[in-house]
């Protein structure tokens, strides 16, 4: 009997799937180098222009929303895999009568798997690049006061307004060393976990 090589996603379009294939290795390998650079350089540098490059590409752009929504089902085509399938031998030539073995029903398993995977690791990307928006931001300390300020309403806090030991630092040099003043995370509109700002 013969058998061709199949799998959940070629079999929805057949005559597409290599075309669609070639081009989700240019997505995924722009994306993959661009996250991985930006990755690199955020391990190395705390600098304002590394993450304003990264939001302005993919945060403040239509063609960056998009790509962030498009990138999860170009990596479940780049890596999908094509598992062989015996063919059914009827008188219409149709390619799509194969048995569906249980190996052709783990691809679509496989495909949900790097599915989600891509979902979870933007997320966390999101999460870390808040994180890193934080560690660049300037901030206020209050060394009398043992907090430190929101730099736009340090001038309105009450708190600060009463210390004499202000100075300007960034976000890395106060991690988990000191907390948020609870007049600056109020005024703000923070949540409890003020220390990562999620917006600036």
């Amino acid at each position: 009997m013969e058998k061709i090589k199949e799998s959940f996603i070629s079999s929805i379009n057949e005559n597409s799937y290599d075309e669609f294939k070639a081009l989700s290795y240019y997505i995924t390998g722009i994306g993959t180098s661009y996250f991985t650079v930006f990755f690199i350089l955020s391990l190395l540098f705390y600098s304002d222009w590394i993450i304003g490059l990264y939001t302005l590409v993919f945060y403040y752009s239509f063609i960056g929303y998009m790509f962030l929504l498009i990138y999860p089902f170009a990596m479940v085509c780049t890596l999908d895999i094509l598992v062989k399938c015996k063919i059914i031998e009827t008188q219409e030539q149709d390619k799509n009568n194969f048995v569906k073995s249980w190996k052709y029903y783990l691809t679509m398993v496989w495909n949900l798997i790097v599915l989600i995977s891509c979902f979870t690791v933007e997320y966390k990307g999101a999460e870390y690049v808040a994180h890193y928006k934080f560690m660049c931001k300037t901030f206020v300390l209050d060394k009398s006061a043992n907090v430190y300020h929101i730099e736009d309403y340090a001038d309105e806090c009450n708190v600060a307004a009463r210390s004499k030991k202000l100075q300007l630092v960034h976000g890395w040099q106060i991690e988990g060393k000191y907390p948020l003043c609870p007049i600056c995370k109020e005024e703000g509109g923070y949540a409890e976990n003020g220390d990562i700002i999620p917006d600036f």
